[in-house]
């Protein structure tokens, strides 16, 4: 049976990479973000079929899920991506949500992972990589406690989000994590569930991985991160970058970074500097 799907996700978690493969998909199609909150995301052609112009969203929103019907090819699957705080506002939200008669996908991403790529798109301005295009190189990026502890707030909202349309709409809905995303298996299971005979090895993509570097490269103040990581009680990599000690002035001792206390909401002294000897590798 053929139903339409849109992916729910939230920034920075490889989403218009997933649209690209499904799209590659004989047996599907899917759009990109079509609920922008200032312009529509369509092909010129498919907008055209519409009536809508790049701008025009709120025609697009008055048409509820009409829209999403009329998305539909001649029956195949199509689908689109979508942020949930971009549905917020849409008369149709809790039909998007929580309806039959759609499948969801949601895609998530390991919440560190994410919020340091978005610090390097926002440094470097580029929000995409297209295949092909060179990598850019490791850039001077800095973590923020609070900035993540935002993004961390906004993780849980949406696995709450996830929970409420599985109990409202039971098996509408399939997850796949970022790193599940090079895995042709994982891709064949997710295909089988949106109704496509394709196998997930033969899907493409036209977007490229954009940061190529080891996952922390570029961080400047890693040993603040690991700190705040491990007083949130996240697992942290053993292979990740360890607090790099700080020069300190007139030849005296290096200390490392403060560290922040979840306790206290704010930063703890650092500790006092130890001997290369007892110094954590």
């Amino acid at each position: 049976m053929s139903l339409p799907f849109f992916i729910l996700t939230l920034p920075r978690s490889g989403s218009y990479h997933l649209v690209s493969l499904l799209d590659s998909a004989p047996d599907l199609s899917c759009h990109g973000e079509v609920y922008k909150r200032d312009r529509v995301e369509l092909a010129p052609a498919t907008r055209r079929r519409l009536g809508l112009g790049p701008a025009e969203v709120a025609p697009r929103d008055a048409m509820g899920m009409d829209l999403v019907k009329a998305l539909q090819g001649r029956g195949k699957p199509s689908g689109f991506k979508a942020f949930p705080q971009h549905l917020e506002a849409l008369p149709h939200r809790r039909a998007l949500l929580f309806g039959q008669g759609l499948r969801r996908v949601a895609l998530t991403r390991d919440p560190l992972a994410a919020y340091l790529s978005a610090l390097r798109a926002r440094a470097t301005g580029r929000w995409v990589r297209m295949a092909g295009e060179a990598a850019p190189p490791v850039i001077p990026i800095r973590y923020d406690p609070d900035e993540f502890e935002a993004r961390l707030a906004a993780r849980a909202r949406f696995d709450r989000l996830l929970d409420e349309i599985e109990a409202a709409a039971p098996g509408t809905l399939h997850r796949i994590d970022y790193d599940r995303l090079s895995d042709p298996g994982a891709l064949t299971g997710l295909l089988r569930f949106l109704g496509s005979r394709a196998e997930g090895a033969a899907l493409r993509s036209d977007r490229a991985r954009q940061h190529c570097h080891p996952p922390f490269a570029g961080v400047q103040n890693p040993g603040e991160m690991e700190d705040h990581q491990r007083a949130l009680g996240r697992p942290f990599p053993q292979d990740a970058p360890q607090n790099a000690p700080r020069a300190a002035p007139d030849g005296a001792p290096a200390a490392p970074p403060a560290r922040r206390g979840r306790a206290s909401g704010g930063f703890m002294p650092p500790e006092p500097a130890r001997s290369p000897a007892a110094t954590r590798r």
